[in-house]
């Protein structure tokens, strides 16, 4: 009896050892990185970020008294992919900011209106507080919500990106304030009613119907979960085997 309840007692310190051994995968959120863009996508991602720069009107500033006006180019595809991927996020992030207070059947949503690669003229400085740029876009409204993303480097010279929320916004136009420029990706930010169950009424109408079958399932985060408890399994296999073997040694004295 002693030996069977010792082996009983090495089985289930051996299952939740091995148990707690188990992880989920890291998923792409937990990790901070957005999906890449497929090459099947880059035609679609030019096409739209051509569209989205034409939108783009006039960038006007003044530097050190002196009115300059900016160039503008179409951001790089991959490059509006990956902000398009991370800008519901970054948005989150700065709710507080935006003034926005999300009820338990609400989430937040964003949709790009607008982006370029904004350039300074030759031998501008910008000064240390940084340049206040007016934006025009066309279908900016006055009382919505936006939040310009931009690409930036940290002080190692690793590209990040950083959150904006506009000093104004007023019809066909944004201000705000930059210390470096690059590519600007602005976005409608609003808020939208969640289903009855806590899945998005649009659930199974994804953005891309590629991403249908790699779609997690509503409130799992990508990749997690997807490994399985084998070393728990098999932890448990053993101390069966374990059960079984005290058994045959008690019958057999």
């Amino acid at each position: 009896m002693k030996k069977l309840s010792s082996m009983a007692a090495l089985g289930l310190a051996l299952a939740l050892t091995f148990g707690m051994t188990v992880s989920a995968a890291e998923s792409a959120t937990t990790a901070g990185v957005a999906p890449e863009i497929k090459q099947e996508q880059v035609k679609e991602y030019e096409d739209k970020s051509a569209a989205l720069t034409e939108a783009v009107g006039s960038v006007t500033a003044t530097v050190n008294g002196q009115s300059v006006t900016m160039t503008k180019e179409p951001v790089k595809p991959a490059t509006l992919f990956e902000a398009e991927q991370i800008a519901t996020d970054m948005a989150k992030e700065k709710a507080a900011e935006l003034n926005l207070t999300v009820s338990d059947n609400q989430k937040i949503e964003t949709k790009v209106v607008g982006s370029a690669d904004i350039k300074l003229p030759e031998g501008t400085v910008i000064p240390e507080e940084g340049i206040t740029l007016d934006i025009s876009i066309s279908g900016i409204a006055a009382g919505k919500t936006y939040v310009l993303l931009h690409l930036t480097t940290d002080e190692n010279g690793k590209p990040v990106w950083e959150t904006i929320v506009p000093d104004a916004v007023v019809d066909g136009k944004v201000t705000a304030t930059f210390k470096s420029f690059s590519p600007v990706i602005a976005n409608e930010v609003t808020l939208v009613e969640v289903g009855e169950e806590g899945a998005p009424d649009e659930w199974l109408e994804p953005r891309h119907p590629e991403q249908a079958q790699s779609a997690p399932a509503p409130g799992t985060s990508p990749k997690t979960a997807e490994t399985l408890p084998v070393a728990g399994v098999m932890a448990l296999i053993c101390l069966a085997g374990a059960a079984v073997c005290a058994g045959r040694i008690r019958y057999n004295k």
